[in-house]
């Protein structure tokens, strides 16, 4: 499979992707979710495609309908949007607008509590 791409992470990013497990993620789905976010392209597709299912709905601060739903002072929040391809630094307000059209994608932002899941199909989830 050619498309099937293994990207290494940085300690750093790592360390952000395990934060965000422990925190939002079901106890249920943390190992799983974990490996898959840390996997290959094709596992992060899988692991980003069932991500909305797996985070603890009581940590769900909104299910926003666009950019403009953000809450005022959260968009220039720093962080790693994590997709198929790897993971890139952008700001909470530029990650629903980078994630478009992909097969899914996941903003971290640094202080490690808030989130942005961006489905492959539905409206972004913002968790706290």
């Amino acid at each position: 499979m050619s498309h099937v791409r293994k990207v290494k992470f940085s300690v750093e990013q790592i360390g952000v992707i395990e934060r965000f497990v422990e925190t939002f993620v079901l106890p249920s789905k943390r190992q799983r979710s974990k490996k898959l976010l840390l996997g290959n392209s094709e596992q992060r597709i899988e692991a980003l495609q069932r991500l909305p299912d797996w985070i603890d709905p009581i940590l769900v601060l909104e299910i926003t309908d666009g950019r403009s739903e953000i809450p005022v002072g959260l968009g220039s929040l720093a962080g790693y949007l994590i997709d198929h391809t790897g993971a890139t630094r952008v700001t909470l307000a530029e990650a629903e607008e980078v994630a478009q059209g992909g097969f899914g994608a996941l903003f971290i932002a640094d202080s490690g509590n808030i989130g942005l899941v961006v489905p492959e199909v539905g409206p972004p989830i913002l968790v706290h």
